[in-house]
């Protein structure tokens, strides 16, 4: 009877906190959520026109297009064309950067097509320079195999995202890095 009396004396939220910790010492012995499932959650679908947020820059692709001269006046050489991505790029950090060619990539075209080989402004002036909040349309280009533009006139492009990191590194500071496939815009390409 002495037991019982000193049991009723423990306060309930103590019979509570020691419940939940039995069940947590429990379920770690048996492995606990390590088998649990999760989603492989891949690059979304996004629309033409359709503005992508992600961590560092937000991003609207407006439009592709092939053709035999891009803005600038570069020209292709024989046997290539351009694909010409219109987008408009807002830069969401702090710090102006130019450091986003690899925003845009194609990826489903071999590697060596991957990353665009110029960006510029709309106008075809080069070295194009984000500021923070500040929208400006940019064109990326790839130098394109004629032979490789798809009958159907449809190119995929993945928008990518990079991962922060802070103070990271003495001689780089904080700087973004790591691009990943974040969205997917599919584009139907004009001639």
């Amino acid at each position: 009877m002495r037991a019982s009396r000193l049991l009723d004396r423990v306060p309930l939220r103590w019979w509570f906190i020691g419940t939940i910790g039995l069940l947590l010492a429990g379920s770690a012995a048996f492995g606990g959520l390590a088998d649990a499932e999760t989603a492989d959650v891949g690059p979304v679908a996004v629309e033409p026109g359709e503005e992508f947020v992600g961590p560092e820059l937000a991003v609207v692709v407006d439009s592709a297009e092939f053709s035999d001269t891009a803005p600038g006046r570069y020209e292709p050489d024989e046997g290539y064309t351009y694909l010409v991505v219109r987008a408009t790029v807002t830069n969401l950090w702090t710090v102006s950067s130019i450091t986003f060619t690899d925003l845009l990539q194609i990826p489903e075209f071999g590697e060596d097509l991957a990353k665009a080989e110029r960006v510029t402004f709309s106008d075809g002036t080069l070295g194009p320079q984000i500021n923070p909040q500040v929208p400006v349309d940019v064109v990326f280009m790839w130098d394109f195999p004629s032979s490789l533009i798809p009958e159907d006139g449809v190119v995929p492009v993945t928008i990518m995202s990079k991962s922060f990191t802070e103070d990271g590194d003495v001689t780089y500071g904080s700087y973004w890095s790591d691009p990943q496939p974040a969205a997917i815009v599919t584009l139907e390409t004009t001639r």
